[in-house]
């Protein structure tokens, strides 16, 4: 996707406002990793130590470029199989309606995609209650400045739908000024009004957390299902939903977001 950009960026240029391009986690591409220390779309939020990894030291070296951010197109694979996505937290705000130019059909949006930062294990929380949030994530971390983080999962890490996902980022660039028209001319990418699905429950696991079984991306599951338990404290779905970001078990960290529930 980077390099497709890039060569719109030499041989059109750019045609309003600034595009800045970069890649997220370097050293664990040099490595062939998928991170060295922590993920690092886990490591923009609060911190409670002055020890930093390797992400977070990237982190840090990647805030002040995003505070100033407007728009941020973030680009993801997905470690579970799972068909392209596109998580916006703050869907309303107006540059959010580039996301239709993706060609895309889901969106992700609402208030428990960014994780609280009381790390109260989700069993034991008032699960109707918002609290404040932790902005963690690139995407969340721009929200929190006054711009809108756009993050696209492109799909299963090992086949990721990239021509799709490249023309899709180029049409959103159009639309919002950065790049002419014309560029156009050469791709077909549909204008798709996609179905937002709201998310209505963060699960934040504590040290006995454990899922009923591997959760699948987007796996339906049914009202009052129980999904996982704390303990023998089980957590239900409260109406028909999807699940998404579901960690595997042996991932899992306590206090550390592993999985989203959305509304069917």
């Amino acid at each position: 996707v980077l390099t497709e950009v890039f060569i719109h960026v030499l041989r059109d240029g750019v045609r309003k406002g600034i595009l800045n391009l970069g890649i997220g986690n370097l050293d664990a591409i040099a490595a062939n990793k998928r991170f060295i220390d922590k993920d690092l779309n886990r490591c923009f939020g609060h911190r409670d130590h002055s020890d930093l990894n390797s992400e977070e030291r990237r982190a840090d070296e990647l805030k002040p470029l995003l505070e100033i951010t407007d728009v941020l197109l973030d680009v993801h694979a997905t470690i579970k199989k799972s068909s392209p996505f596109v998580v916006v937290p703050r869907i309303g705000h107006p540059n959010a309606k580039c996301v239709e130019k993706l060609g895309i059909p889901t969106v992700i949006s609402g208030p428990f995609i960014t994780p609280p930062l009381d790390k109260t294990p989700t069993a034991l929380r008032d699960p109707d209650v918002v609290v404040e949030g932790d902005p963690v994530h690139t995407a969340t971390f721009v929200d929190s400045k006054g711009g809108v983080g756009i993050t696209i999962e492109a799909g299963h890490l090992e086949n990721p739908e990239t021509s799709q996902i490249v023309d899709g980022v180029i049409a959103a660039l159009v639309d919002l000024g950065i790049f002419d028209q014309s560029v156009l001319d050469e791709r077909r990418v549909p204008t798709v009004a996609p179905k937002v699905l709201e998310s209505y429950l963060k699960l934040i696991p504590g040290e006995a957390f454990r899922y009923t079984k591997d959760w699948g991306n987007f796996e339906e599951i049914a009202d009052g299902e129980v999904i996982a338990y704390e303990g023998d404290i089980p957590i239900y779905a409260k109406g028909d939903s999807f699940i998404i970001f579901p960690k595997r078990q042996e991932d899992i960290v306590p206090g550390e977001e592993c999985g989203v529930l959305l509304k069917k």
